[in-house]
Protein backbone atom coordinates (compact mmCIF):
# COMPACT_ATOMS: atom_id res chain seq x y z
CA UNK A 1 0.00 0.00 0.00
CA UNK A 2 2.80 2.63 0.95
CA UNK A 3 4.58 1.76 -2.51
CA UNK A 4 1.18 2.20 -4.34
CA UNK A 5 1.39 6.28 -2.68
CA UNK A 6 5.15 6.79 -2.89
CA UNK A 7 4.55 6.15 -6.78
CA UNK A 8 2.28 9.14 -7.25
CA UNK A 9 -1.23 7.57 -6.83
CA UNK A 10 -2.88 10.86 -5.08
CA UNK A 11 -6.67 9.81 -5.57
CA UNK A 12 -8.89 7.84 -2.30
CA UNK A 13 -8.29 5.03 -1.91
CA UNK A 14 -12.19 3.48 -1.06
CA UNK A 15 -12.78 -0.11 0.60
CA UNK A 16 -16.44 -0.77 1.25
CA UNK A 17 -17.25 -3.19 4.08
CA UNK A 18 -19.53 -4.31 6.58
CA UNK A 19 -18.54 -3.29 10.50
CA UNK A 20 -17.03 -6.13 11.57
CA UNK A 21 -14.24 -5.49 8.74
CA UNK A 22 -13.87 -2.01 9.54
CA UNK A 23 -13.36 -2.69 12.98
CA UNK A 24 -10.62 -5.38 12.01
CA UNK A 25 -9.18 -3.24 9.40
CA UNK A 26 -8.61 0.12 11.59
CA UNK A 27 -7.49 -2.26 15.14
CA UNK A 28 -5.19 -3.71 12.53
CA UNK A 29 -3.11 -0.96 11.62
CA UNK A 30 -3.48 0.93 14.63
CA UNK A 31 -1.44 -1.52 16.75
CA UNK A 32 1.14 -1.98 13.75
CA UNK A 33 1.76 1.36 13.20
CA UNK A 34 2.79 4.35 15.17
CA UNK A 35 0.01 7.02 15.77
CA UNK A 36 1.87 9.33 12.60
CA UNK A 37 1.32 6.79 10.08
CA UNK A 38 -1.97 5.73 11.31
CA UNK A 39 -3.23 9.37 10.40
CA UNK A 40 -1.45 9.21 7.06
CA UNK A 41 -3.75 6.41 6.56
CA UNK A 42 -6.99 7.69 7.36
CA UNK A 43 -5.75 10.70 5.14
CA UNK A 44 -5.66 8.25 2.39
CA UNK A 45 -7.56 5.70 2.80
CA UNK A 46 -11.75 6.01 2.73
CA UNK A 47 -13.22 3.05 4.73
CA UNK A 48 -17.18 2.89 4.25
CA UNK A 49 -19.37 0.55 6.67
CA UNK A 50 -22.26 -0.73 4.66
CA UNK A 51 -25.70 -0.92 6.00
CA UNK A 52 -28.67 -3.22 4.31
CA UNK A 53 -29.92 -1.68 1.49
CA UNK A 54 -27.97 1.34 1.27
CA UNK A 55 -26.80 2.73 -1.92
CA UNK A 56 -24.04 4.18 -3.55
CA UNK A 57 -22.90 5.42 -6.35
CA UNK A 58 -19.51 4.21 -7.01
CA UNK A 59 -17.48 5.34 -10.03
CA UNK A 60 -20.82 6.23 -11.69
CA UNK A 61 -22.66 3.15 -11.23
CA UNK A 62 -25.13 3.14 -8.56
CA UNK A 63 -24.41 0.08 -5.99
CA UNK A 64 -27.51 -1.28 -4.32
CA UNK A 65 -25.91 -3.40 -0.98
CA UNK A 66 -28.15 -5.91 0.81
CA UNK A 67 -27.30 -8.33 3.78
CA UNK A 68 -27.25 -11.97 2.66
CA UNK A 69 -27.98 -12.92 5.92
CA UNK A 70 -25.44 -15.54 6.42
CA UNK A 71 -25.11 -18.06 9.42
CA UNK A 72 -21.99 -16.27 11.32
CA UNK A 73 -20.46 -13.37 9.96
CA UNK A 74 -22.30 -10.73 8.11
CA UNK A 75 -22.20 -10.67 4.35
CA UNK A 76 -23.09 -8.02 1.85
CA UNK A 77 -23.97 -9.08 -1.86
CA UNK A 78 -24.44 -5.77 -4.01
CA UNK A 79 -26.81 -5.28 -7.29
CA UNK A 80 -26.34 -2.70 -9.76
CA UNK A 81 -27.72 -2.12 -13.21
CA UNK A 82 -25.68 -2.63 -16.15
CA UNK A 83 -25.04 -1.07 -19.46
CA UNK A 84 -26.95 -3.60 -21.57
CA UNK A 85 -29.99 -3.09 -18.87
CA UNK A 86 -29.26 -6.33 -17.26
CA UNK A 87 -29.24 -6.18 -13.64
CA UNK A 88 -25.90 -7.76 -11.80
CA UNK A 89 -25.92 -9.48 -8.54
CA UNK A 90 -22.79 -10.83 -6.68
Amino acid sequence: MSGLFSKGYNEPFNIYCNQEVTDAIKKLYSSVFPDVRVKAIDEKISIHTLYDGEKLTIAGEEITFFDVHPKGNQLYGFETTLNNGKNYYF
